[in-house]
């Protein structure tokens, strides 16, 4: 009994020490608690040493004695104790924690090889982590910043509070301004300088550049500045001028300092967050410090594949899913027919075999160009989606912009660069953005981790230019267009590829009417103007042809950097099937000031609508047709025919966006 009572009594004990040793153990985790992050930063905590609570002493984790005693420059600390690190000149012991890091990088993860924790602040995330006592070092990859490590001892039970401040690490900054070299043309809402056609404007970017430690040697990261140059405007070439600023000297850049790349015409893709995600010239595809994601023989798909692998994004490319009629157009035959039946009333069967003047066939079975899933046996065309339907998700959509100038300047990290000071110059041709607004970008790419070179942020500022324009859509017209805004009829009709317009500028006024107006015209012009008489002030106004518009892919011309004016609209061609436009379209000058119109941008949006046959529509409960437009009429020196000229009037057939 008594050897039996003994043995129980051991075992108690053994019992009792093992409890006692998790309940020691749970009271020795430490906490660190970290302050003054950014948003999306991902902190990284490195142990290097661990604890040994039995010694109460630490030792170096395995990774740290191999690279001490494998690796050149461990072999020149294998004899430092941690106790020794813990007693070194500060900027000693971080020189050794950054060669630490460094040489057990591990390249295809942009981490180092040691035990630790990581974890992405976010907004109500929390802050605190639950850890082990040890030595140990941590190095945020900064969402925007340039941090210094932190390395430090974290006792048994004990609680480390970590507070990022301007001085633990670095943010670039930048500042840019545009100014029109070629005249001063006044202000757009006080703040954005007016331009015309082939003004030069000039960029001027100051940009303070982030500083950074020994860790991020040549080689190792990246710092490189893009310029965006929208649609309607070119780049000038060899205008770039890169200048430093050290101690109030101003120097220019050694050649040697940089390599430029210049791309024109480029498609440029980003997402509804105007964040810059990728560009293609030719089949090359990049992203926008002009690092490499596709081709030769690379498409749209495969960039943005491998910008998704590289950065764990899930973006896909936005299809418009347009409805287009013309050579080219994705809309069967049988879809036109639809809508003249709806328009004119008679069934479908009566328009299979609508014929032109002269007996040739007008509307041609398109159907055989959609593919199967698009199409039926019968040529009925698929339903597609509406355009701008607010209820879609675009956070996860990229969209494409054309026509896009590029001039991407790669710094040597070798070269100490504190601030940066680079002008660009370009040139405003004959197109237009949407709006009239010509934002320039200036952008900055630099690395943000020691230990993963493809870890880049990028910081941008625009300097905005202005120029006036007119945009002009063609659709089909059903008969109920008149009773909706541009942007309803944008969002269903299809477009029409084949319409063709003339811009004209008002250039004269003549007294008397038509007839005593041709005789004033000088006879080398009369094949490049059109007269207008106006029956209320007994005047003949002179329109000399500006330009000639073709519409692209979407059924769409924006001619930009114009002059305030007067300016009449007409439609020169039209898709087979359809009559050519009787009304033309006279934009007055006083429209271009009036907020009805303008919508507080500078170009002028025009949706045009093409009908089988022309005809003013009814006003929707009078049924009668509005004659607001009387009294204006055109003559046409060639045809010698008269038609009337449609007058900013929701009305018509002719409707402003």
């Amino acid at each position: 009994m008594k050897k039996r009572m003994k043995a129980l009594l051991v075992v108690f004990t053994i019992i009792l020490s093992m409890l006692r040793g998790t309940t020691s153990y749970a009271a020795a985790t430490s906490s660190i608690i970290f302050q003054g992050l950014e948003v999306k930063d991902v902190v990284e905590i490195y142990r290097i040493c661990n604890y040994d609570e039995s010694s109460a002493s630490y030792s170096w984790a395995f990774a740290v004695t191999s690279w001490m005693s494998e690796k050149r420059t461990g072999q020149f600390y294998a004899d430092l104790s941690p106790a020794g690190l813990s007693k070194m000149k500060p900027k000693a012991a971080k020189e050794f924690c950054e060669l630490l890091l460094d040489g057990l990088r591990n390249t295809s993860t942009g981490v180092a090889n040691l035990q630790g924790e990581s974890f992405t602040y976010e907004v109500g995330g929390g802050n605190t982590v639950e850890i082990e006592a040890g030595y140990y070092i941590v190095l945020p990859k900064g969402h925007s910043r340039v941090y210094d490590l932190e390395w430090f001892v974290l006792p048994p039970g004990s609680e480390k509070t970590i507070t990022y401040t301007e001085d633990n690490y670095s943010v670039p900054s930048m500042t840019t301004s545009i100014a029109n070299d070629t005249s001063d043309r006044g202000m757009v809402q006080e703040t954005v300088p007016l331009t015309e056609l082939d003004d030069q404007v000039t960029v001027t970017s100051n940009i303070t550049m982030p500083s950074y430690n020994s860790m991020y040697s040549d080689g190792k990261r990246v710092l490189t500045v893009s310029f965006v140059i929208p649609y309607g405007m070119e780049y000038i070439a060899d205008s770039l001028k890169l200048t430093t600023t050290e101690e109030g000297q101003e120097t220019e850049l050694p050649e040697a300092a940089y390599t430029v790349m210049n791309y024109s015409n480029a498609q440029f893709y980003k997402d509804y967050s105007d964040k810059f995600v990728f560009f293609g010239s030719q089949d090359y595809f990049y992203e926008i410090d002009g690092n490499h994601l596709a081709g030769p023989d690379g498409t749209p798909e495969l960039a943005l594949t491998a910008f998704n692998e590289a950065y764990g994004t899930q973006y896909s490319i936005e299809e418009k899913g347009l409805k287009t009629v013309g050579v080219g157009g994705n809309t069967s035959t049988q879809e036109i027919r639809e809508a003249q039946a709806a328009e004119t009333g008679e069934p479908v069967e009566a328009l299979e075999e609508t014929e032109n003047e002269d007996g040739s066939e007008e509307v041609s079975d398109e159907s055989e160009n959609l593919d199967d899933e698009q199409t039926d046996p019968e040529g009925v065309t698929v339903e597609t989606e509406s355009i701008g339907d607010t209820s879609v998700d675009t956070s996860n959509l990229v969209y494409k912009t054309g026509g896009v100038s590029l001039v991407i300047v790669s710094l040597d990290t070798s070269v100490e660069i504190g601030t940066l000071n680079a002008k660009i110059s370009a040139k405003k041709n004959q197109y237009s953005t949407p709006d009239g607004w010509y934002d320039i970008y200036t952008c900055l790419s630099y690395s943000v981790s020691p230990l993963d070179k493809n870890l880049r942020a990028v910081i941008k500022e625009s300097a905005r230019a202005a120029a006036y324009g007119i945009r002009l859509t063609a659709c089909m017209g059903y008969a109920d267009s008149y009773q909706k805004t541009g942007d309803e009829i944008l969002a269903t009709a299809p477009r029409m590829l084949d319409d063709k317009f003339t811009l004209y500028k008002k250039t004269n006024t003549y007294s008397g009417d038509i007839n005593e107006a041709v005789t004033q015209v000088a006879t080398e012009n009369k094949d490049k103007v059109q007269l207008v008489y106006d029956s209320a002030l007994n005047v003949t106004n002179e329109y000399t042809e500006y330009a000639l518009l073709s519409l692209n892919d979407e059924a769409q011309i924006a001619i930009g950097g114009i002059i305030t004016g007067e300016y009449l609209i007409m439609q020169t061609d039209h898709v087979p099937g359809f009559a050519l436009s009787e009304y033309s379209y006279i934009i007055e000058s006083d429209d271009w000031q009036d907020e009805e119109y303008m919508e507080g941008n500078c170009v002028f949006d025009l949706v045009w609508l093409d009908y089988k046959t022309v005809y003013l529509p009814a006003t929707g409960d009078s049924g009668q047709e509005t004659g607001r437009a009387a009294g204006i009429l055109i003559m046409l020196f060639a045809a010698a025919a008269i038609v009337q000229v449609a007058r900013k009037q929701r009305n018509l057939v002719i409707f402003r966006r």
